[in-house]
């Protein structure tokens, strides 16, 4: 169990790394970086203020503030929403653009590994992952981890011993625990059930 803390430390210390170097190169804040991969993951009409303050759990004025100085140095520019036109929408520039993209690409090392994972090991893998964040979650009241494992919408273990056990009720599809979402834009937290299912179940 030591190992894999020491090993989990090792991945966090690289990743904080090479993110702090590049944004210390392009003068930008792992807050206003937090930002910029939100508004380049969810749907365009959620692209607000408002949604990055709940997201990262900060308040709106630190959330203004970030954006604006982003929009100064031409990483995000704003346009109007489409369904109403008063609604100020938030998108990243070419310039933010090509910045998340050259960020992802200093972790494909990363990911070339684990590309080669087979799928029992990935679903291993995912499983002892999916299982501890949602005890820190718990423990720790971190909403803004969006995960499946603390959400209402799952219904854990629904279909035991098969392929593809559990199910989200809300888009009624179902998941084996490598298809389960480490930030979900539908979560909605929730633990009574789901934790205390998970933990009767867990052999992990």
């Amino acid at each position: 169990m030591d190992n894999i803390l020491k090993a989990l430390e090792k991945i966090i210390t690289y990743h904080r790394t090479i993110l702090c170097e590049s944004l210390k190169i392009n003068n930008i804040t792992q807050l206003q970086f937090r930002i910029m991969e939100i508004f380049s993951e969810t749907f365009r009409e959620n692209r607000t203020i408002t949604t990055a303050a709940y997201d990262l759990n900060s308040p709106k004025s630190t959330i203004s503030d970030a954006v604006k100085d982003l929009i100064k140095k031409g990483f995000i520019q704003r346009d109007t929403g489409e369904r109403d036109g008063r609604q100020s929408i938030l998108c990243l520039s070419d310039k933010g653009v090509e910045l998340i993209h050259n960020l992802n690409k200093l972790r494909s090392n990363v990911f070339n590994v684990l590309s080669k994972t087979g799928y029992e090991e990935e679903e291993i893998i995912t499983k002892f992952l999916m299982e501890l964040l949602s005890n820190i979650i718990q423990t720790e009241h971190l909403t803004e981890v969006k995960l499946c494992l603390s959400c209402r919408n799952l219904d854990y273990d629904k279909f035991p011993e098969t392929e593809k056990p559990h199910q989200c009720s809300l888009t009624n599809m179902r998941f084996s625990y490598r298809d389960l979402k480490f930030d979900c834009e539908e979560h909605k937290i929730y633990f009574s059930k789901n934790v205390k299912h998970k933990k009767q179940k867990s052999k992990i």
